[in-house]
């Protein structure tokens, strides 16, 4: 696995592309501060399947701009991984 690295840096390595992190930290809002990419790509389906083999806890985010929808998700177990939920930011 790669380096962790700010939510700014994610942003702009892999931008408008899916991403699950891990060995994330979030400050008092929520909101993800920092990760290790494990797996990135656009097409988010492609990256589902890639949670499937990422070490828990993990979490998933876009780095574009989406009009609604997921934005992104935090698993810290097997069974979460197969029920994504909205994060509260």
């Amino acid at each position: 696995m790669g380096e962790k690295l700010t939510w700014d840096e994610i942003k702009k390595r892999f931008p408008d592309e899916w991403v699950v992190l891990v060995d994330s930290s979030f400050n008092e809002n929520e909101d993800l501060t920092e990760g290790t990419v494990f797996a990135h790509g656009s097409n988010r389906d492609t990256i589902y399947d890639q949670c499937r083999r990422a070490p828990s806890p993990f979490a998933v985010r876009f780095t574009g701009q989406l009009r609604g929808g997921l934005i992104g998700f935090y698993a810290e177990d097997l069974e979460e991984k197969s029920q994504p939920r909205r994060p509260t930011r």
